[in-house]
C-alpha cells in the first residue's frame, strides 16, 4: 500500500487540489489502512515510530500536501518497515519468467490484457480501472518488492484480489 500511494497520490492532487475524487478517496482509504496494517503487526522496538508515521502521512494525504512530499513520506516510512521487520524485499531464487507468463495468462489477462494494457475483456466494468503496467512513468516507480506484496495480499477497494493461493516462487515471478 506505501508503494501504492508513493506512485499513484502525486497523480490525484497537485498545488493541493484534488483532481480526482475518487482516487483521492481511495488513498485516503489507503492511508488509513497501512496505519490498520501497522497495528496489527507484533511488537518492535520501531512500531510506535512506524504508526507515528503513518499517521502523519494520513494527515499530509488529507492535507493534500504535494505529491512528491507524500512520495518521500510513503517511502521512508517503506524502508524503515522493511528494516524494522526483515521483510523480504527480493525472490531467494530466480523467477521462472515462462511459468510466470503461463500465470499472467490464466490469472491477470481477464483485467490487465494478454500485454497488460489494462484493457482486458473485464477492465471496462471495473472501477478504478487495472493498471497498465506500459505506462513507463508509473511502471518505473514501483518496486517488485511492492508488485510482490500487491499480488500477494491484493488491494482493497479495487478488483485486485490478493494471490495467496499461489506459491511464493510464482508471486515473485509475476512481479
Amino acid at each position: 500500500l506505501l508503494d501504492y500511494i508513493a506512485v499513484e497520490y502525486p497523480q490525484f492532487v497537485r498545488d493541493g487540489q484534488v483532481l480526482n475524487a475518487n482516487e483521492y478517496s481511495e488513498q485516503v482509504e489507503f492511508s488509513a489502512r497501512v496505519a490498520s496494517l501497522l497495528r496489527e503487526l507484533p511488537e518492535n522496538p520501531r512500531k510506535a515510530e512506524l504508526l507515528k508515521e503513518s499517521d502523519s502521512l494520513a494527515a499530509a494525504i488529507a492535507a493534500k500536501v504535494e505529491g512528491s512530499a507524500v512520495t518521500e513520506q510513503a517511502g521512508r516510512i517503506k524502508a524503515a518497515l522493511i528494516s524494522a521487520y526483515g521483510i523480504t524485499v527480493a525472490p531467494s531464487v530466480a523467477p521462472d519468467l515462462s511459468r510466470a507468463k503461463s500465470l499472467f495468462s490464466q490469472r491477470c489477462a481477464a483485467c490487465h490484457g494478454e500485454e497488460g494494457r489494462g484493457d482486458g475483456p473485464s477492465a471496462a466494468q471495473l472501477d478504478p480501472r487495472p493498471t497498465n503496467f506500459h505506462d513507463a512513468a508509473r511502471h518505473g516507480r514501483r518496486s517488485v518488492q511492492g508488485l510482490y506484496s500487491t499480488i500477494t495480499q491484493g488491494v482493497d477497494g479495487t478488483s485486485m484480489p490478493a494471490f495467496t493461493d499461489l506459491p511464493e516462487p510464482d508471486r515473485w515471478a509475476l512481479a
